[in-house]
């Protein structure tokens, strides 16, 4: 589990799946709701964002690609 500014994120690990090669790592496969708002003020509220697993996708396997 990680933190973020305004709550947390869970993790789970339901599967061990063997690598394929093609795919860059990590990967999200799933996720429900909305993005949460980083910074909620209720001076100034702001509407959630759609979840875009294929952004989030991308910027993970950039990540993979610093680390390697």
């Amino acid at each position: 589990m990680t933190s973020g500014p305004s709550g947390s994120t869970r993790l789970r690990w339901r599967r061990r799946s063997p690598r394929d090669p093609r795919q860059d790592y990590p990967v999200c496969v799933a996720f429900r709701g909305d993005s949460p708002v980083e910074y909620w003020s209720e001076d100034d509220p702001e509407e959630p964002e759609p979840f875009d697993l294929a952004e989030v996708n991308r910027k993970l396997a950039a990540l993979g690609r610093e680390v390697a």
